[in-house]
């Protein structure tokens, strides 16, 4: 299994790869941007995760 360091290590790699190849000036818009796709990131694998342990816990997906 990966540790949480080198998951760590991966995101760090993978966010700066991310703002030298946007292009972007260094200023508080662009983090204003990548932040923003920073959370949007985060909230598509929160619910990835719970959906996955639905699907885990039950054995089928349940529809709401």
């Amino acid at each position: 299994p990966i540790s949480a360091i080198e998951h760590s290590l991966a995101a760090y790699f993978l966010g700066l790869t991310s703002f030298f190849y946007s292009g972007l000036a260094p200023s508080t818009s662009t983090l204003a941007v990548l932040g923003t796709a920073a959370v949007i990131g985060g909230a598509a694998c929160a619910v990835a995760a719970f959906a996955q342990d639905a699907v885990v816990r039950t054995g089928e997906v349940r529809h709401a």
